[in-house]
């Protein structure tokens, strides 16, 4: 992939944190700057998303047990009334990928 030189200015406290982050990630700033956009341009919801339905497939029927009603997910700890866990994610998925 071809690459495009963007220069950016922000203050000396930002570019500090980004030098940080980007070495604990133990990458350029560029890359982490990179990384960061394409994040927050949802590449990464999508890919989230298919692990969790995974998951959910795999373990629904443990996680259903865990906790309240399996139909609207209520939890004696918990005051708010979901959806079921499958039913959720479903949707969820289903919305990430439109």
């Amino acid at each position: 992939m071809a690459k495009t030189q963007i220069n950016v200015r922000m203050d000396d406290e930002t570019a500090k944190m980004a030098r940080q982050a980007a070495a604990k990630r133990r990458i350029p700033v560029n890359e982490y700057v990179e990384q960061l956009i394409r994040n927050d341009n949802g590449q990464l919801r999508p890919v989230f998303m298919a692990a969790a339905q995974e998951v959910l497939d795999e373990y629904g029927d443990l996680l259903d047990g865990i906790e309240g009603d399996p139909r609207t997910c209520a939890s004696p700890r918990s005051s708010v009334i979901r959806a079921g866990w499958r039913q959720c994610f479903s949707s969820a998925t289903k919305a990430a990928q439109a």
